[in-house]
């Protein structure tokens, strides 16, 4: 999708649309630089407040901003996510509600890795046995017998 005003132009492949924690980080910075591009980032951050209606001027170019911080968002996740931030009014309710769903699934990911380990069996031929860890109980070390991430 093509977003264009005032000379901003930001490009949203499918491929890169956030699908899970599998892509979060790449689609978490492509969707950061993009809002700061199309100068929108304020609105994400919270820095930015609605202008009361009566500054019809300033209220127009606020809605603006949060419209475009919107399609940038939701033009940036696969549909299927949509219903996860459908009733969310703000861009920065949107943007919050994705960082929170998927920062948590991509750093619990994170903390399992799979060990390969190359064993005989009884007939003295070489297998392959994958085992998982939980790295915390690698990076953990105790401090007054309890055990501390």
């Amino acid at each position: 999708m093509i977003i264009s005003d005032n000379n901003k132009i930001s490009f949203c492949k499918e491929s890169n649309k956030l699908v899970g924690a599998a892509n979060f980080l790449a689609w978490k910075k492509r969707t950061n630089l993009n809002l700061i591009e199309n100068e929108v980032m304020d609105h994400i951050k919270g820095s930015i407040t609605q202008p009361p209606k009566e500054d019809t001027q300033a209220h127009a170019r606020f809605m603006k901003g949060e419209v475009r911080a919107q399609r940038i968002l939701i033009e940036s996740i696969k549909d299927s996510l949509i219903p996860y931030v459908s009733k969310l009014e703000t861009a920065k309710a949107i943007y919050d509600k994705l960082v929170e769903l998927f920062s948590v699934i991509f750093r619990r990911s994170n903390f399992i890795k799979a060990r390969t380990l190359q064993t005989k069996d009884i007939q003295g031929r070489w297998n392959s046995l994958i085992l998982y860890e939980d790295i915390r109980n690698s990076r953990s070390t105790t401090r007054g017998g309890r055990i501390h991430v």
